[in-house]
């Protein structure tokens, strides 16, 4: 049975997953970071698979999405991120994941040249999904009050505050590719931290019941 990552967890996974990152290729130094690959329509299993085969970790978000068919309907597993799978490869195996059944591109810069994404993006969907919390698929915020889970299964991750009248979301972004989880949260199981943080080594400005009161009354008065 899985059990839900802790922020702790997740910190010694990222710590690990950078330090045995680091292969040897005739003598030069390489390392396997996580890449968002694009794939053709509806072959992300295809391609998490065909990624898997060649020794390469793959990761495919999956959700439950409802199906209906001419008498019934039907639960079934549905990308979270249609059209992408990712997967974590050094530069020199680029090659491997293009030449890769279903595999369309690797999402990269202006200059063709693959993306990394932040190892603390592809942790924190990992936690979500881990944590058996009911998600959905959201496109990404640019605006919006950056917060921390201080408590519960999602303790430690960060995202955008989005407040609708049924309660509050918690929105977790893969930024490169714009989209998106939403996670209902209680609002007092977050506090605010800097908005400019970059997720590969956040810098939290605190988690104590003051600043949580201070946030709340601030974004309130917005």
């Amino acid at each position: 049975m899985l059990r839900p990552l802790t922020s702790s967890s997740v910190m010694l996974l990222a710590v690990h997953n950078w330090t045995s990152d680091v292969l040897r290729f005739g003598g030069t130094m390489s390392i396997r970071r996580w890449y968002a690959v694009r794939t053709r329509s509806r072959a992300e299993k295809v391609v998490r698979e065909q990624v898997a085969q060649r020794g390469i970790e793959s990761f495919l978000p999956l959700m439950m999405r409802v199906s209906q068919w001419k008498d019934r309907r039907k639960r079934i597993e549905w990308p979270l991120f249609p059209g992408y799978c990712f997967a974590r490869f050094s530069s020199d195996e680029s090659l491997l994941i293009r030449q890769s059944p279903g595999v369309v591109d690797i999402i990269g810069s202006a200059l063709a040249r693959p993306e990394p994404i932040p190892d603390g993006e592809i942790a924190a969907i990992q936690q979500l999904l881990s944590s058996r919390q009911p998600y959905d698929a959201h496109p990404h915020l640019e605006e919006g009050m950056a917060v921390e889970v201080i408590r519960g299964p999602l303790r430690g991750l960060h995202g955008k505050l989005l407040k609708k009248t049924d309660g509050c979301r918690l929105i977790i972004a893969i930024n490169l590719i714009g989209q998106g989880a939403a996670v209902h949260i209680d609002v007092d199981d977050i506090a605010s931290f800097q908005d400019s943080v970059n997720l590969d080594c956040p810098v939290m400005l605190g988690s104590d019941d003051s600043n949580r009161a201070l946030f709340f009354h601030s974004s309130h008065r917005s």
